[in-house]
């Protein structure tokens, strides 16, 4: 079978989508051949998709997605596939309802990939993990034919994170991501812990070398005590798995977070995140914090301070995400699709 995934990454986008799509592709690619159409952005990791040793087409890139272009892209995803389509998976918030009605013609089946509560597509997959998604809600957005794939157990994890993970009582080591990081907020969060009270604890930090801020960032962090930097990392898996609480985005992290059972403070650095956060934090699974202001780091630290000085709520935190998200989602995907 032939499978195309159109997705992209950049400084602005993040890397999510693609890595999301690389996990899903690992999954599905014994007796398939995979390719991966991609627009070849400012900060895009495309290297990752040619390291998977998957087929990589490049669309032309001299303007932005827009509504307009949004045809000239479709045109172009069409040309690149030569008529030899069974499945599109399609990953992308930019590229939605019209783009899909004019390539469905040239696929024989589409699979799209959203987050979003509200937006209409054409298609014969929906996958959605949004915690916070109800299918009565969301299936006016689609055909009647639609196959709907929702929840946390569609999620797309690497396959490392279908192996069970422990809960350490003791508490030693902190992980911090807040993804591509634009607003230089991981600096921000990790000059939280000079406080007297927290500054024992050893940070696990994450950045990315696509920030444009990179060089900066590491200098900076380089300098603070018990602070272990790392970046360009294929998986996160090890790090989480070892932390005992987490400070990160709202992004694809925050599955990989609940399923290695790890305690977490979010931030949303993105509008798509909120929902199925607010969801999270209504369930008393998470702690969400919204978007990051400096104004707010007194409330910030307290929660820290709660989090770390009191071992029986953190035990109790990493406990209510048991069997939350067992890292299977893949699997289920595959069996749906039938490939």
């Amino acid at each position: 079978m032939e499978i195309t995934f159109r997705v992209d990454s950049s400084q602005k986008i993040g890397f999510g989508h693609l890595n999301r799509c690389i996990n899903l592709a690992q999954t599905l690619k014994k007796n398939n051949n995979i390719t991966f159409i991609c627009k070849k952005l400012n900060g895009s990791n495309l290297s990752i998709i040619k390291k998977n040793k998957f087929k990589l087409k490049i669309i032309s890139n001299k303007n932005k997605i827009n509504s307009y272009l949004k045809y000239s892209d479709a045109n172009q995803t069409i040309r690149l596939m030569k008529n030899k389509c069974d499945l599109l998976i399609v990953d992308h918030y930019n590229l939605g309802y019209k783009w899909e009605k004019q390539v469905k013609k040239y696929v024989k089946k589409i699979l799209v990939i959203d987050d979003y509560l509200n937006r209409k597509h054409i298609c014969e997959f929906i996958l959605n993990s949004n915690f916070a998604v109800k299918k009565k809600k969301y299936e006016k957005y689609f055909p009647k034919n639609t196959k709907f794939l929702l929840g946390p157990k569609f999620c797309i994890l690497n396959s490392s994170f279908q192996k069970k993970n422990g809960i350490d009582k003791k508490l030693k080591r902190i992980f911090i991501f807040l993804g591509t990081d634009n607003m230089n907020i991981t600096q921000k969060i990790v000059e939280l812990f000079n406080n007297e009270k927290i500054s024992r604890y050893n940070l696990d930090v994450v950045l990315t070398t696509k920030n444009k801020n990179f060089r900066i960032q590491k200098k900076i962090l380089e300098k603070l005590k018990n602070c272990n930097i790392y970046y360009n990392l294929s998986n996160l898996r090890n790090l989480i798995a070892k932390s005992q609480i987490g400070l990160i985005s709202g992004g694809q992290v925050i599955f990989e977070c609940i399923n290695l059972k790890l305690p977490i403070i979010v931030f949303q650095t993105a509008k798509n995140q909120y929902s199925s956060c607010k969801e999270l934090a209504k369930r008393n699974l998470i702690y969400f914090m919204g978007t990051f202001s400096t104004k707010k780091n007194s409330k910030y630290l307290e929660l820290i301070k709660k989090i770390t000085q009191n071992n029986s709520l953190r035990l109790k935190l990493s406990k209510n995400l048991n069997n939350l998200i067992d890292g299977k989602g893949s699997l289920r995907v595959k069996k749906i699709l039938n490939v």
